[in-house]
């Protein structure tokens, strides 16, 4: 027990220091809602794809997963198949 909670306690405290670092840089809500302007288009592309992603595979897959079973687990192997292509 005490091993998992040094390893909680180790990781929120990564978590605290690096949301400490960020809100240096981050000055304005525009800077957090648009990275201050600096990210290069296949690094936006990627966090865009990343987000749609994510948010589909826990949002529609949650009830694809209770409607169809366990074959539903193709459903996220289709989506990186789709954008493959």
């Amino acid at each position: 027990m005490n091993v998992y909670l040094s390893v909680v306690l180790v990781y929120l405290t990564f978590l605290t220091g690096v949301s400490l670092y960020a809100s240096r840089i981050v000055k304005t809500e525009a800077d957090f809602m648009v990275a201050g302007r600096k990210l290069s288009a296949p690094v936006l592309v990627g966090t865009l794809l990343a987000t749609w992603i994510g948010s589909g595979s826990i949002i529609a897959g949650a009830g694809l997963a209770y409607r169809e079973g366990f074959a539903a687990l193709w459903f996220d192997a289709g989506v990186w198949v789709a954008l493959l292509v």
